[in-house]
């Protein structure tokens, strides 16, 4: 049975874009009790109106399987006449849907994170660094890197330093941030092997660099700066503070 506009005024009291919509689309003689309310919540039907308002392809996203956020975000897709096939997939969330929208609107590369093995922080961290900066996000933006990682290298890479010398996921985030600020301080990449190494701690990274910045570079002896940060390593530097 069809619903006037009277139902819908009170379905949607609280909504006046929702009823300026509907009230346009009755007038145009749509057929609005087609939606099945027991399967779709007001939110998506307000998303489903908006698509017919616009006269968009509302079969792309008019599906109980996307929230109202999913929807709305689709329909914008739509609107903008961009390929929403590519984020109009319930493998990825709203926020997600969201990055790979908002980076094919900044014309960005989005090959680089439109992938559901990253979850939304990953995408946002590889999103802002390529709207953001002019840094080579690929180096990152690998679902191997959790997103502390992912920061580790995005930091190196903004403050021109080797990042080939931690980037590498059998280091852990502590690990790659006590190298990066070692790095940062001003320790010769060449000597990165003294203390780049997986299966040292991150306070023993910290020790061996300790040794290294208070040690002159033509004095730096392996044995020499790995026994002084045995010694120090019960009270190292922390490059964080």
């Amino acid at each position: 049975m069809k619903k006037d506009f009277k139902y819908y005024k009170a379905k949607f009291k609280d909504n006046e874009n929702a009823l300026y919509i509907i009230k346009k689309l009755l007038k145009r003689g749509e057929d609005l009790s087609r939606f099945d309310e027991n399967i779709f919540d007001s939110r998506q039907l307000y998303h489903i109106f908006r698509g017919l308002y616009h006269k968009v392809d509302i079969s792309i996203y008019a599906l109980p399987k996307y929230n109202a956020c999913q929807m709305d975000i689709i329909l914008t897709g739509l609107m903008d006449r961009f390929d929403v096939s590519i984020f109009a997939d319930t493998k990825f969330n709203c926020t997600q849907m969201e990055y790979i929208y908002d980076g094919m609107r900044y014309g960005l590369d989005i090959s680089l994170y439109a992938d559901e093995r990253f979850n939304s922080d990953q995408m946002g961290t590889i999103f802002f660094a390529l709207k953001d900066t002019d840094i080579d996000a690929s180096q990152f933006a690998d679902p191997k890197f959790n997103v502390d990682q992912m920061n580790c290298i995005r930091n190196g890479l903004y403050d021109g330093l080797d990042v080939s010398i931690y980037k590498d996921s059998n280091f852990n985030a502590e690990q790659m941030k006590a190298i990066y600020h070692g790095l940062k301080n001003g320790i010769n990449p060449k000597y990165s092997d003294y203390f780049a190494k997986p299966e040292y701690s991150k306070k023993k990274i910290e020790s061996i660099i300790k040794v290294m910045l208070d040690t002159d570079e033509e004095d730096y002896n392996e044995e020499y700066i790995l026994g002084f940060a045995d010694y120090y390593e019960g009270d190292h530097t922390d490059f964080d503070h």
